[in-house]
């Protein structure tokens, strides 16, 4: 017998377009019933006290804290001392990056700070979301400057102590960098 847990880990581990209605239908993200746009003045500064979990694309996996799957990712460099992850939505081709992270608790408040950069023109955009938040959250090329910046986003964790977030060009033709994830605990 597969469980939800079980099955969402299939699915992130072999990502699609319907990964994310999926995952919503086994109840691991929410239905998305708002999309805010991030600006600058939603810039918060990273916290200095040590994260549950950091994920980039040096640290892809670690037993039973996190894991990522990319779908349709265009480039992916560990050759800098920080790596990245290049995304860009193509026709015909589900562009995402996907986060599973585990042992957090059950029903734990979490922090991800996703640390992007979101290329030109000013129009291109990403969509942040994840598991126990309703709202999605759009970061466009025009409110972050073309600058690399570390967008937060809030989780709540499911109540066997796992939070799945993930990263999705907008548009067609929408691309971005990730230089990797930082999860903090409240």
């Amino acid at each position: 017998m597969t469980t939800a847990t079980d099955r969402a880990q299939f699915l992130i581990e072999v990502p699609t377009e319907d990964t994310i209605r999926r995952l919503r239908e086994e109840l691991l993200l929410p239905e998305s019933v708002t999309q805010a746009q991030w600006t600058k003045a939603d810039a918060k500064p990273v916290p200095s006290f040590a994260a549950l979990a950091q994920v980039d694309p040096k640290h892809t996996f670690k037993a039973g804290q996190f894991s990522l799957s990319i779908s349709n990712a265009e480039g992916f460099f560990t050759n800098d001392v920080a790596g990245q992850l290049n995304l860009r939505s193509r026709a015909g081709a589900f562009t995402a990056l996907f986060l599973s992270f585990a042992g957090l608790g059950a029903n734990r408040k979490v922090l991800a700070y996703f640390d992007i950069q979101v290329f030109g023109p000013a129009g291109n955009s990403i969509t942040i979301g994840g598991t126990g938040n309703p709202s999605t959250t759009v970061v466009s090329n025009q409110a972050t400057g073309g600058q690399r910046m570390n967008i937060p986003f809030g989780m709540t964790a499911t109540s066997d102590g796992r939070a799945y977030a993930y990263l999705v060009p907008t548009l067609t033709g929408n691309s971005c960098a990730w230089y990797g994830t930082s999860l903090y605990g409240f």
